[in-house]
């Protein structure tokens, strides 16, 4: 089995897509979503989790002798944790930018996450995401800690390199 080196993190970069559709909320259904045409590493972060949860929808009928069950979605929630850095103007501050609703166009440029676990641009995936909460710990004489919680606004999709 591959996987990262011990001890290594792999990245979590952030960019805004285009999408062509403005009279839906938000992407999935119609119109076509565009990769951001550059992608920002979310710098000082020490971990990044996620998690896919699927949803399955019993459609059992009379007359069946058995369950059946329909996967019919899969909802996402990334946590990042690390230290606090002021000057990441692309990666935290444009969390916060989302988070507090100062994005400039959210639907028609929705905000993309690509998740790397082992640091490769061909394992892992991407996916449109929505920051939920961001919370900053000081300790004094310490390095100021954040923690921000991602959550997918649409479909995963593979990455395929660069």
């Amino acid at each position: 089995m591959t996987g990262a080196t011990p001890g290594y993190l792999g990245k979590v970069l952030i960019g805004v897509g285009t999408y062509s559709n403005t009279d839906v909320p938000s992407w999935g259904t119609e119109g076509t979503l565009t990769d951001p045409s550059t992608w920002y590493e979310v710098m000082s972060l020490k971990e990044a989790d996620g998690t896919v949860d699927g949803k399955n929808v019993d459609v059992t009928t009379l007359g069946l002798t058995a369950v059946a069950r329909l996967h019919v979605i899969v909802d996402t929630k990334y946590t990042l944790t690390g230290f606090y850095d002021e000057t990441d103007t692309n990666g935290q501050d444009v969390l916060w930018t989302w988070l507090l609703g100062l994005a400039a166009t959210p639907v028609t440029a929705p905000l993309m996450m690509m998740f790397e676990p082992t640091g490769s641009d061909s394992v892992g995936w991407k996916q449109c995401v929505l920051p939920s909460e961001i919370a900053t710990k000081v300790i004094a004489g310490d390095v100021d800690q954040i923690t921000i919680q991602v959550e997918g606004n649409g479909p995963i999709a593979p990455l395929t390199g660069a």
